[in-house]
């Protein structure tokens, strides 16, 4: 309690350099406004990727590009099935978020 005291009285400062104020503000949410946004943006990033994950895994037309079956017309056998584009473009988003949030 006696150091809060002097520490308060004598308006003691620290001088963080930016990489500190980046490190500090990335690495502990608690720390400030911005580094609770990161947090949060983070945290809906992983549930976005996730659910991205499970849709472009689902075997359904909604969200997966077939290919025709062997006994259709215009049947291509090295066709294989991909998630649709907005899924792959949601994915690439959040990869690239993860990638800057960890540099």
């Amino acid at each position: 309690f006696e150091f809060c005291r002097v520490w308060k009285d004598r308006a003691i400062l620290i001088k963080l350099s930016p990489a500190e104020r980046v490190f500090l503000t990335l690495e502990d949410p608690d720390r400030s406004l911005l580094g609770r946004i990161v947090y949060v943006l983070l945290f809906l990033a992983i549930i976005l990727s996730t659910g991205t994950f499970i849709l472009s895994t689902l075997p359904d037309d909604e969200f997966q590009d077939f290919c025709l079956l062997s006994h259709e017309p215009n049947f291509d056998a090295l066709c294989l099935p991909s998630p649709k584009h907005f899924l792959w473009e949601s994915d690439f988003v959040c990869v690239t978020f993860f990638t800057l949030e960890y540099c």
